[in-house]
């Protein structure tokens, strides 16, 4: 699952290449069909992350949310004016790549009768593609995407803990992790104590701290094993060893 600083990235590339600008938007897949059509004709004013979630604000009173998942991803295409990584979120096919600018002139892409670069024909698993006039961007995977007003966006974030990648106040975190008799690194995964961080900044960070914690965890040494493609009963072996 891809954690906070990927969906910062990922906020930051919206806000570049599709900031300021009208958005055409469908659902292609027909599951976002009235999202989309609520998002459709607006200017997108800029995206936001906290923690996993991805929210982009659009005029008309409106806010796209969207959590990845283990599987969601957005893959991105245009011209030379659409500067953006070619895709964001769950990992790609074993051998695909960033395609990096060599120096070589790009083609020209297909436009449409407005002078809009015209996408390939989306996939059939296609949430949401969003296009602007130099660019679009498709989500395929993710396990929420909706379309909210301010007020219920502003209750999702209400829900979460500090976001260590924002200038929120880390004390509320302090105060609960210091109250809890669960272990640290459990704590560390709980999106209510603190946003954004997974299994891969919770070992790293522990492992810094110098603590043992994450391998007295159970369930943490578990979903660990898991990701590393390691036996349960190898992991069990391993933590018991320690």
């Amino acid at each position: 699952m891809p954690e906070g600083h990927s969906v910062h990235r990922l906020a930051r590339q919206f806000t570049d290449v599709f900031g300021g600008r009208r958005i055409r938007a469908t659902s292609p897949q027909g599951r976002f069909a009235e999202g989309a059509a609520l998002l459709d004709g607006q200017v997108l004013k800029r995206a936001r992350a906290h923690g996993k979630h991805f929210f982009a604000d659009v005029s008309g009173g409106h806010v796209l949310h969207v959590h990845l998942g283990m599987y969601g991803a957005w893959t991105f295409g245009g011209d030379q004016d659409f500067a953006a990584a070619s895709s964001i979120g769950a990992p790609r096919r074993v051998g695909e790549r960033e395609v990096h600018d060599d120096g070589a002139p790009a083609a020209e892409p297909a436009r449409d009768a407005d002078g809009w670069v015209q996408p390939p024909p989306p996939a059939a698993t296609v949430r949401l593609r969003l296009r602007a006039e130099h660019g679009w961007a498709d989500l395929i995977g993710a396990s929420r995407c909706r379309a909210l007003t301010p007020a219920e966006a502003a209750d999702v974030v209400a829900g979460l803990g500090p976001d260590p990648l924002s200038d929120d106040d880390p004390a509320p975190f302090y105060d609960l992790a210091r109250r809890t008799r669960r272990p640290i690194g459990v704590v560390l995964m709980d999106q209510a104590a603190v946003s954004g961080i997974g299994n891969i900044f919770r070992a790293e960070a522990l492992f810094r701290a110098d603590y043992g914690t994450i391998l007295r965890d159970r369930a943490g040494v578990l979903a660990l094993a898991a990701e590393a493609g390691m036996d349960p009963d190898e992991a069990r072996r391993v933590q018991i060893g320690r």
